[in-house]
């Protein structure tokens, strides 16, 4: 089970390290991925801007994180579910998400600052790559 893992961890790796951008943000966005691999942290289910009104009543770091890393990996991989009812939607609860991260552990995480500020582009340039 091992090597496939890392089969599979070296699979992101190279993919997300096509993407401009800081290594600690390429670093974060490859352990996102890979923490997908169960259904622990899945949000499918979930009416989304609900769970962030929750982070946000809570001012809880791991909601808002669950929620811009559920975002990301679904837009990099599946961007088709993101569009009801808009991905710009979507990406915005995300980017507020991972700021509100960026805030919480007082700017000292920039990785945070840069999902935020680039959301889109990280999850577009990231589609394009995983469906060559």
């Amino acid at each position: 089970m091992a090597l496939k893992l890392d089969v599979l961890e070296d699979y992101f790796v190279e993919k997300v390290n096509n993407l401009s951008g800081r290594n600690d943000t390429k670093a974060y966005i490859t352990s996102t991925f890979l923490k997908y691999k169960t259904i622990t942290f899945d949000l499918s289910k979930e009416i989304l801007i609900l769970e962030y009104g929750k982070a946000k009543e809570k001012n809880d770091f791991s909601i808002y994180q669950n929620l811009g890393d559920w975002i990301l990996f679904v837009g990099s991989l599946y961007p088709a579910v993101l569009k009801n009812p808009s991905e710009k939607y979507y990406y915005s609860i995300a980017q507020v998400s991972y700021y509100n991260c960026y805030k919480i552990v007082n700017k000292s995480w920039p990785c945070f600052e840069e999902l935020s500020d680039t959301l889109p582009q990280i999850t577009y340039h990231l589609h394009n790559s995983l469906t060559k």
